[in-house]
């Protein structure tokens, strides 16, 4: 876990001045606010210096002899970030002060000032450690805020299809450290509350009436797992609320989309995941077609039923039952007649 997020935020950081210029400023160390300019980034950095792949590890350290993050200027030696990393996990009493010894008596940096080898912690806690330069301010949740703040360039502004995926891929790693529990957010007690109080109740009762689906349905019973899951997709602005099937059944989803480009979308989507072209994909597509005309969607993979909330529905808990539980299992019936088995989700 640990060495994914630094691997990610090394990728993030080579890619965005932006990512660069506000991790940096979140150290709180003055020397590295106000810079500017390109960088280097290397990670899992031997304290030899030599590239040795070998370095036995020292003091006892499960990272032992290398450097997490290392971050300097890309042409001078003015300074060097060194970056120590943990998720879900603490120090060792002699890991800072291995990092601390080595950057100071080390070959690696010894072309950089002394007084200009600076040693983080960046954690998912807010614990000061000894040797810390950033004082306990360099945390997950602030680089989770930093690269949020990554929005793609839409048309017809100009910004290229790299730079669209670059900062698509930083929102990603967002949400990731998010589902991960390392970026924590809690609503303050304004008057905005009862707007989230309302939202959980909503939740509730739309969880209740996906559990009622189940239950009702026994081939849907034995095909969904019974909880069920919220999505959100930032870069969309789109969110799910639905259950997902069991490994090693039919693909399948059901449940309800609330928003869609940040606006409220609501339907009801009952869906399968099919990846790959083949004539019992086209023929399974076209048996939904004819029996729900109007109705079928194939996008990124998916192929979608899709009953927008109308005023027939919106609100009548028994009807949306009703049309959940008869169409999904509906596509469970076609799905085996296409003989498609593939695992869900």
């Amino acid at each position: 876990m640990e060495d994914y997020c630094t691997e990610a935020l090394a990728w993030c950081l080579c890619r965005s001045e932006d990512v660069v210029q506000k991790f940096l400023a979140l150290t709180g160390i003055e020397e590295l606010r106000g810079y500017r300019g390109p960088i280097a980034v290397a990670t899992q950095q031997s304290f030899k210096g030599s590239g040795d792949e070998d370095d036995e590890e020292e003091d006892g350290q499960s990272s032992g002899g290398r450097f997490d993050l290392v971050i300097r200027p890309a042409h001078s030696s003015s300074f060097v970030l060194v970056v120590e990393s943990k998720a879900f996990s603490g120090f060792c009493p002699c890991q800072l002060p291995t990092y601390r010894r080595q950057l100071n008596e080390g070959h690696r940096f010894k072309d950089v000032p002394k007084d200009k080898r600076f040693l983080v912690a960046l954690t998912d806690h807010a614990v000061t450690q000894p040797l810390d330069q950033a004082g306990g301010r360099l945390r997950w949740s602030g680089v989770c805020h930093v690269l949020e703040q990554q929005i793609a360039p839409e048309p017809p502004n100009s910004g290229t299809r790299a730079e669209t995926r670059s900062k698509n891929i930083c929102q990603q790693f967002a949400t990731f450290l998010k589902e991960k529990g390392m970026s924590l957010e809690l609503p303050k007690g304004n008057p905005d509350i009862q707007n989230h109080v309302k939202g959980l109740l909503f939740r509730q009762e739309i969880e209740r009436v996906l559990e009622k689906v189940r239950q009702m349905n026994p081939q849907l019973k034995n095909a969904l797992k019974r909880s069920p899951e919220f999505n959100h997709d930032p870069v969309s602005g789109t969110t799910w609320l639905g259950v997902f099937s069991r490994p090693s059944r039919p693909s399948l989803y059901i449940g309800f989309r609330l928003t869609m480009d940040g606006q409220p979308a609501y339907s009801m989507p009952v869906e399968t995941q099919w990846p790959n072209e083949s004539p019992e994909r086209t023929a399974f597509k076209k048996n939904l077609e004819r029996e729900y005309p109007g109705q079928v969607e194939d996008e990124d993979e998916w192929i979608t039923l899709r009953q927008q909330m109308t005023a027939d529905y919106d609100g009548q808990a028994e009807k949306v039952v009703t049309w959940l539980g008869q169409t999904a299992t509906r596509m469970i019936q076609l799905l085996k007649g296409s003989k498609a088995g593939r695992g869900g989700s």
